[in-house]
């Protein structure tokens, strides 16, 4: 189901209900970048999630976070609708595991011995430069663990149970590093990156978009209806960079 960018007009056009969805990017700034540009052509008046992991593996983690703290003010620009107003684009910015690990690195001063070297490698760009800038720590602390709407759980990682326990009482380290989510699972779909697949693919309970940008992969935009017929992947568009 990958879409061109016309088929993504299209569809947009169709489903006034269709979500643009960002997965892990892992300081692939190049890829953002060119995602970024994609979004603020098509996506004027629409919902855009992006499912965290920003940092750590690729070119930039630095730039990758200015890039979308930028964007962040561009959405949101309030556009007149009527006698009202709304932002641009409504972008939500969720938490990833690899930003929960910097964030732990900056409230311990120091990198955490136990991790691979590659849940480090942001802390370590950031420290060659001075240090979090004001601007990029409160971006990074704005995260937030989830999102939910009526008919849909956005998270970076998953739910490790059957669904029954509302979505504010699952701890926020569960949120970001779960990587198996049971077929036991009844409560709303999981819209969700983290956990690298072929393709972004639809499961009963579950879609996963992380199509392995972090192993040279392209990046993805999945394409996900948010709707009372319908919620699934309808498509995704690859990220050419440059």
């Amino acid at each position: 189901m990958q879409k061109t960018k016309t088929e993504l007009c299209e569809l947009l056009v169709r489903y006034s209900d269709l979500v643009l969805i960002v997965p892990d990017i892992h300081a692939n700034d190049l890829a953002l970048e060119s995602a970024l540009e994609i979004i603020s052509e098509v996506a004027t008046g629409r919902k855009v999630v992006f499912l965290g992991d920003y940092l750590d593996r690729g070119r930039s983690s630095v730039n990758t976070i200015q890039l979308l703290i930028e964007a962040k003010a561009r959405f949101e620009t309030p556009v007149a609708v009527g006698a009202a107003s709304r932002p641009t684009i409504e972008a939500i910015f969720l938490l990833g595991n690899h930003e929960k690990m910097l964030l732990d690195c900056y409230e311990a001063g120091e990198i955490n011995q136990h991790w691979p070297e590659e849940g480090n490698l942001a802390f370590r760009e950031y420290e060659a430069l001075g240090g979090i800038s004001p601007a990029h720590l409160n971006f990074l602390k704005s995260l937030k663990p989830y999102h939910q709407t009526e008919h849909l759980i956005f998270v970076h990682g998953g739910i490790d149970d059957d669904g029954r326990r509302p979505i504010e009482n699952v701890p926020v380290d569960e949120l970001v590093w779960t990587y198996h989510i049971s077929k036991t699972y009844r409560g709303l779909k999981i819209v969700h990156g983290h956990q690298i697949v072929d393709e972004p693919t639809e499961y009963a309970n579950h879609i996963c978009l992380d199509a392995g940008v972090a192993r040279g992969e392209a990046l993805c935009i999945g394409l996900v209806r948010d709707a009372d017929v319908e919620r699934k992947l309808v498509g995704w568009l690859r990220v050419e960079e440059g």
